[in-house]
């Protein structure tokens, strides 16, 4: 049996990551939730080409801008999706796929995710 694509979301608020996890638990994915981005590093680097989408609270302790670059170096394959209340902050960042502004609808969030996965090369 093969091993299920990985999503990982990297948020500092404990609280929300738990609860995004619990709404994205009903899909087909090895979901996982970490609080940094040395986390996140870490996960992707044990993890490598089953995680095909990163999802990256901008407001990570000033860190996210970081990841999403060397996240984007390391694992080029990744997809990686921004979660962000302030889309105006976020600037230009060439390395993102879809920046998707809280609050959002889990629905959308479902979707997204879908098509990302399904446009990531096994």
């Amino acid at each position: 049996m093969d091993a299920l694509p990985a999503i990982l979301l990297v948020d500092n608020e404990d609280l929300l990551r738990r609860a995004m996890l619990r709404l994205l638990q009903t899909e087909t994915y090895d979901l996982m939730g970490v609080a940094s981005a040395q986390e996140a590093l870490d996960t992707a680097a044990e993890l490598g080409v089953r995680l095909k989408v990163l999802l990256v609270d901008w407001n990570l302790n000033g860190s996210a801008r970081g990841l999403v670059e060397e996240a984007h170096r390391k694992y080029p394959w990744v997809r990686i999706m921004i979660l962000t209340g302030a889309p105006e902050l976020v600037g230009e960042v060439d390395d993102v796929d879809r920046i998707l502004e809280k609050p959002f609808d889990t629905s959308l969030l479902i979707k997204l995710l879908r098509a990302l996965v399904s446009v990531n090369p096994d």
